[in-house]
């Protein structure tokens, strides 16, 4: 009963931790994505709003262009997709290695009881 009921807060902690990662890894993601991406010149925000969304919609967006400004239009949010990674990607390490610091601190701090006999 206690194994089953240890096993289950294991479990609902992994799954909380893994979607909140999700959504916070995301939304800086997201957030440097749409604050990196340049639209060309002649487009104004309401027509590139689709392409501030997503990389995909930046993509149907900058075909639709003509060839100037939708390759501009395409590279630039390849790069902003790629900063909006690489940044993600920081947080999180920066993330995990507070955490290993902080439980590593954590074991050496506790002290160990004495042995039973």
């Amino acid at each position: 009963s206690k194994a089953g009921a240890a096993a289950a807060l294991s479990e609902t902690g992994a799954d909380m931790g893994a979607a909140l990662g999700v959504a916070v890894l995301g939304s800086i993601g997201a957030a440097v994505y749409r604050t990196a991406l340049v639209l060309p010149p002649g487009i104004d925000a309401a027509s590139g709003a689709a392409a501030l969304d997503t990389l995909g919609a930046a993509a149907d967006f900058a075909a639709r262009l003509p060839s100037p400004a939708g390759a501009s239009l395409l590279i630039s949010a390849q790069q902003a997709f790629t900063q909006g990674m690489q940044w993600a990607t920081g947080a999180g390490g920066l993330v995990l290695l507070a955490m290993t610091v902080l439980f590593a601190w954590s074991a050496t701090s506790t002290p160990t009881p004495p042995p039973r006999r």
